[in-house]
């Protein structure tokens, strides 16, 4: 009887063991970690990183498609450069076929990219991945060649999903192009060391409501009006992050801050708070499962034992216990 006792307290614990390394009940620890985010008070963004956001007021300055997007593109990036930017991100696929079908749509924003390269202000441009019928990573999309040219690098906007559509950490991958946070990060603090290869969970700032930054009509208006003043405190030696803020645009995603500021979160502040989480001293280290392996081994070893004493039922309850408070 105890040997029975002692083989089914293990063979449950050992059950236990494989669902938990296997990523079984990740998704229930997730979920309590967000509920204590919500409850917790988030430090506030302390890098220079600004979000140049195409809201709904810019699509009604600049009602063009956004297909034509090129000259004012060319003037947030004219405005960067002259105002002294650290680097500009474009989350913005700039497709070789918009030069195909509107002749003349590139022609003020490459010149634009390659000013910016010669006054030492890198410009990182958005490549995304295709997903095949199967819903499998598929191939790359990258910007046409005119405007790579002058792009000081392509990073892939990777942005990182849960099984339940949640948000909650960014894949830096091994091949190339690097995800667009880590590319941008790179170029923009030649000397930082940055990882990759690793799958990282974002420490979320507190944005109040709104990554802080202008809209690109706020930057286009105050150019045109000669302003420099104003775009040397809003841009000058800052990492910039140009893309759609709009709900009407999408590219809005589920982040644990969803309850916090009661709205979907746009795709260009998740690169905001990836590259944020990439220079902060506090980054979290990816986890390693030959930990928790051992953990679980240790509970298994555990309730084995306890079987013994108190039976299968009892002892496995004990384990799942242990495996859940951890």
């Amino acid at each position: 009887m105890i040997r029975l006792r002692a083989t089914a307290g293990l063979a449950v614990a050992a059950a236990l063991a494989l669902a938990q390394a296997s990523g079984a009940f990740d998704l229930g620890d997730e979920r309590l970690r967000d509920r204590q985010l919500r409850g917790a008070s988030l430090p506030p963004v302390a890098e220079p990183i600004a979000v140049v956001g195409i809201d709904e007021a810019s699509l009604d300055a600049f009602p063009q498609p956004l297909v034509l997007w090129g000259s004012v593109l060319a003037e947030v990036v004219d405005a960067a450069t002259e105002a002294g930017a650290a680097a500009v991100g474009l989350d913005f696929l700039l497709k070789g076929t918009v030069a195909d079908w509107f002749p003349g749509a590139a022609e003020e924003l490459a010149p634009a990219l390659v000013r910016a390269r010669l006054a030492g202000v890198p410009v990182v441009l958005q490549a995304i991945q295709v997903a095949d019928e199967r819903g499998r990573p598929g191939a790359l999309s990258k910007p046409a060649p005119l405007y790579q040219l002058g792009a000081g690098g392509v990073g892939l906007a990777n942005v990182t999903l849960d099984p339940d559509g949640v948000v909650r950490r960014q894949e830096l991958g091994c091949e190339d192009p690097d995800a667009f946070a880590l590319t941008l990060g790179r170029l923009a603090r030649p000397d930082a060391t940055l990882p990759r290869c690793l799958t990282m969970p974002l420490r979320w700032r507190d944005t109040g409501g709104r990554w802080p930054g202008p809209s690109v009509q706020d930057v286009v208006e105050h150019r045109r009006a000669g302003d420099g003043a104003w775009l040397k405190e809003a841009l000058g030696g800052r990492i910039l992050l140009v893309g759609s803020v709009a709900p009407s645009l999408g590219d809005h995603f589920r982040t644990p801050l969803l309850p916090i500021e009661d709205r979907l979160t746009p795709g260009v502040e998740i690169h905001a708070h990836a590259l944020h989480t990439l220079y902060s001293a506090d980054a979290p280290a990816p986890w390693h499962r030959g930990v928790e392996l051992l953990v679980v081994l240790l509970l298994g070893l555990g309730s084995a034992a306890a079987g013994v004493r108190m039976g299968a039922g009892r002892a496995g309850g004990l384990a799942a216990g242990g495996l859940l408070g951890w």
